[in-house]
């Protein structure tokens, strides 16, 4: 459908263009030629063509060209597509076929593998034959059986058919021997008779101990059909024995496969339970490692901080070296500042002596030098002030100088304390954080030991596990290596089954031609008997003389084989019914073994799905454990 559409919208797109061009060639020449020309050359033209309304419309023109187009893309993109998924779903149905033919074969040479195994497993509990030959000799022993029963049958057939072609011939005889001319040709004939008679009782007596070799044969024949099924008998209770044994064998491989299972998929998930507490572990462990890195790191910035801190307070202690060096100048200086006061008091002292010693010896040249030591006194007065200013500046100065240096010792002292008391905290802090660092170093290092231990411990773990599971591969190696061998057993076995099948059709073959050779001697006698009647028939119209006694002696003879063959025939009525009762025995036999052949392929069907399972349950296992 797809593709007519795309068809038809390509042909539809082929007009549209067509139609375009015509129209924008004629629009082009109408142009270029005037009205004029255009009214002169509109009879020239071709005739006009009946176009839908919307194609006259030039503005609509190209969009539904472009729509065309559009639309043609759409449909060879879907086209597209469609053709990448036809070619999708045939890889995919050439895939389904691969997996499913290698799903097949897998399934097939699983399940040789589990009957090889299985017939290995039963033929090793059989104590070195193998239910399978125990079940091959079996099935010969019944194939014989019912051949030396079906021949046993035939043979009472074919002695049933001959009783009946006797008794045919003796009718047809009495019939002949009735119709005869009573005494033609009597005389001439009854020694002939007589021969013939005695001929014809030879051969009675000949057919007569056929008959009974015939039934000899059907007798041991009985005997050997009771015996075969007694033998029967015997192998159907060993055979189910057999079965017992190896219904239970499977029973307990099936649970020692189930257990070992079991036990695989719990040693699974606890190596996989391990697996994530050894990653979570390692985890933790990596994440302890970090934190006792990060300790690391701040136990040395600490150790850093605090050789820092203990050069500044080596440098602080400098400083206050230099500073009480300084203070001890500033004293010294001090002293001797105060050496020079008490100097100056001393010299103050001497003045005012002086003075008082002047103001003395003033009073008494006071008078006289009056003027010169005013000017005198004056100049002194004023020079030792000026002197006094001077050390009063300096003492001044240096009270000043004292002041401060007394308030930098003091902002030193306490800048000295505060500095040793944050050195004294932060000696404390960075104790406290160092034996702290110190007890979860302990602490990670004790971590750090118990997750080397534990991952020791699952180390040792896993190596168990993996120990284990090589051992586990060793026993899958060495039942692989059973198997195999059962399998050469079971190999060896199936060729001296084909031999005894060959011997079986050679003892076979054999009966087959007895039974040929019987049934020929069986036509010869009926040839025999044949040209009897013939002869009996040809010379009967010469039976003249001496008929009655003849007829007497043969109305006896008659009665006394009728009457054996009355007993022949109830035998062989006998015989019959008791071959068809042993027919019905057989029959029912046959079914009984078809029933428990049939359950018996039945469970081993279900063991082999069992198993197939089983089989399948472990290869997904361990493709896990692989992936794993």
């Amino acid at each position: 459908m797809a593709a007519a559409e795309l068809e038809t919208v390509k042909a539809e797109k082929y007009q549209l263009q067509q139609y375009a061009d015509k129209v924008t060639k004629e629009l082009h020449r109408l142009v270029e030629s005037g009205g004029s020309a255009s009214s002169t050359k509109r009879d020239d033209l071709e005739p006009p063509v009946n176009l839908p309304p919307w194609a006259t419309n030039m503005q609509l023109m190209s969009p539904l060209i472009r729509v065309y187009e559009d639309r043609v893309r759409e449909l060879e993109t879907i086209l597209g597509k469609s053709a990448g998924l036809a070619e999708q779903a045939a890889a995919l149905t050439n895939e389904n076929e691969a997996l499913r033919e290698e799903l097949v074969q897998k399934s097939e040479h699983i399940a040789q593998l589990q009957s090889r195994e299985y017939l290995g497993g039963s033929s090793s509990s059989a104590g070195g034959l193998g239910a399978a030959q125990v079940r091959s000799r079996f099935e010969e022993e019944r194939d014989e059986v019912d051949a030396l029963y079906r021949m046993s049958i035939e043979q009472n057939e074919v002695l049933a058919q001959q009783n009946v072609l006797l008794k045919a011939q003796i009718e047809k005889m009495m019939l002949s021997l009735q119709e005869m001319e009573p005494l033609r040709r009597r005389a001439r004939q009854s020694e002939e008779v007589e021969r013939q008679r005695a001929a014809a009782e030879e051969e009675l007596e000949r057919v007569r101990q056929q008959l009974a070799l015939k039934v000899d044969e059907v007798k041991t024949a009985g005997e050997n059909v009771k015996k075969s099924m007694g033998r029967e008998r015997e192998w159907e209770r060993k055979f189910e024995a057999l079965r017992e044994e190896s219904d239970e064998r499977v029973e307990r491989i099936s649970a020692e496969n189930t257990e070992s299972l079991q036990q695989y998929q719990e040693l699974s998930e606890e190596l996989a339970e391990r697996r994530s507490k050894y990653l979570v572990l390692e985890r933790e462990s990596v994440e302890l490692s970090d934190k006792f890195q990060k300790a690391r790191r701040e136990a040395e910035t600490l150790k850093t901080e605090s050789q820092n801190m203990l050069i500044m307070m080596e440098q602080l202690e400098k400083k206050e070296k230099t500073t009480r060096v300084n203070a001890e100048d500033l004293k010294a200086k001090l002293d001797v500042a105060e050496k020079d006061l008490s100097e100056l008091f001393l010299e103050k002292t001497k003045l005012e002596a002086l003075e008082s010693t002047v103001r003395e010896g003033a009073d008494a040249s006071e008078r006289k030098r009056k003027g010169e030591m005013d000017v005198m006194l004056e100049e002194v007065r004023r020079a030792t002030e000026g002197q006094l200013e001077l050390r009063q500046k300096r003492i001044d100065d240096l009270e000043d100088q004292l002041s401060k240096a007394g308030a930098l010792t003091l902002d030193l002292q306490t800048k000295y304390d505060f500095l040793v008391k944050q050195h004294a905290h932060d000696q404390s802090a960075s104790e406290s954080r160092l034996q702290s660092a110190e007890k979860m170093i302990t602490d990670l290092r004790h971590d750090l030991e118990e997750m080397q231990k534990r991952r020791l411990s699952l180390e040792e773990e896993v190596f168990s596990k993996s120990s284990e599971l090589q051992r586990l591969g060793e026993q899958l190696q060495q039942s692989t290596v059973l198997q195999n061998r059962q399998l050469q057993r079971s190999t060896e076995s199936k060729a001296e089954l084909t031999g005894s099948l060959e011997n079986f059709r050679q003892r076979l073959q054999a009966k087959e031609d007895t039974c040929v050779v019987t049934e020929r001697q069986n036509e010869v006698l009926v040839k025999r008997v044949a040209d009897l009647q013939k002869q009996v028939l040809s010379r009967e119209r010469e039976y003249s003389t001496s008929l009655d006694d003849e007829r007497r002696k043969w109305d006896t003879e008659r009665n006394s084989l009728l009457s054996k063959l009355k007993a022949l025939a109830t035998k062989s009525k006998a015989g019959e019914q008791r071959a068809i009762e042993l027919l019905k025995v057989q029959e029912e036999l046959r079914g009984r073994w078809q029933e428990e052949l049939t359950f018996e392929k039945r469970a081993l069907e279900e063991q082999v799905d069992k198993l197939k399972k089983q089989c399948l349950q472990l290869r997904m296992g361990a493709v896990l454990n692989n992936r794993r």
